[in-house]
């Protein structure tokens, strides 16, 4: 590969990135909003899947079912924007035990154990801001490569 597209590619790839980044914090806030009317309903946690993300840190995700005007429907997201508090509070579930759920009324398969409200992650905004700006910085920085070696 030519060495002079390196940085067009990671200008590409860092906005690109930038991007995905920006439109999943629009998609949570957006769904911690929404769930915010969402009705309650009591579920009761049928199992637990352990997750690994960290190495030597577990995580128990709990999943449960519910009953929405008699359609049984099962899900296991705890919430859309949750952090370590919830996380813990979502381990604390057994098997069989009952708690409630908030569904969504429009589309009942979608629902969370806890509510949230959306915390501005300033360390995601900054990080964005600097992908966006190198990403935008490389591609501009290409493109007058270009035109000056096109004049020449």
């Amino acid at each position: 590969m030519n060495v002079k597209y390196n940085g067009i590619i990671a200008g590409f790839l860092a906005f690109s990135l930038s991007i995905i980044i920006f439109l999943k914090e629009v998609y949570s806030f957006n769904k911690c909003k929404e769930s915010i009317n969402w009705p309650k309903i009591e579920c009761i946690v049928t199992k637990h899947e352990y997750d690994t993300i960290i190495p030597d840190f577990t995580t128990i995700i709990p999943t449960y079912e519910y009953d929405w005007h008699n359609n049984k429907y099962t899900n296991n997201k705890v919430a859309f924007n949750p952090d370590y508090e919830l996380a813990i509070n979502a381990q604390l579930l057994n098997i069989g035990q009952k708690t409630i759920v908030y569904v969504n009324p429009i589309n009942p398969s979608e629902s969370i154990l806890f509510k949230t409200t959306y915390k501005h992650p300033y360390k995601v905004y900054i990080f964005f801001s600097i992908l966006l700006f190198f990403g935008l910085y490389q591609i501009y920085n290409f493109t007058k490569i270009n035109i000056l070696a096109q004049r020449k």
